[in-house]
């Protein structure tokens, strides 16, 4: 089988995306995999902007921009991830390591404990919070 994020994987995406357009989740996993920034962000925001609430979408952009050192335009996107989906522990997480990253202690540990009160299999965001002094 071809591994989730292998060039060959990343080839399957990119033909998929030709059947399915519209899919945010082939978008979210064709952009994580793609190793050119400028790439990753259109085949996200072309997703966006049909799907602006889209929970995959969001967080793999804001994981982007936050890789490439854009900030403000990664506390955009996890921020509103949380806003338009506040029940998925998955996006607190993600902003807790967002939050992490600025060197927001005491929020990170807070948006890591959330995640982990929304659904206690994130025992990975626990983990995190734990580890904060």
């Amino acid at each position: 089988s071809t591994p989730l994020y292998s060039s060959a994987a990343s080839d399957v995406y990119k033909r998929q995306l030709l059947h399915a357009p519209n899919d945010p989740m082939i978008r979210t996993w064709y952009a994580w995999g793609e190793k050119d920034f400028d790439t990753a962000i259109d085949i996200l925001q072309k997703g966006l902007d049909r799907m602006p609430d889209n929970t995959g979408l969001n967080n793999m952009i804001a994981y982007k921009y936050m890789y490439n050192g854009d900030m403000d335009k990664a506390e955009k996107h996890f921020k509103l991830n949380t806003m338009s989906n506040p029940t998925m522990a998955n996006g607190h997480d993600s902003y807790g390591d967002f939050l992490l990253e600025k060197g927001d202690k005491a929020g990170a540990k807070a948006s890591f404990m959330k995640a982990f009160e929304l659904d206690s299999d994130f025992t990975t965001s626990k983990e995190k919070a734990d580890k904060i002094q």
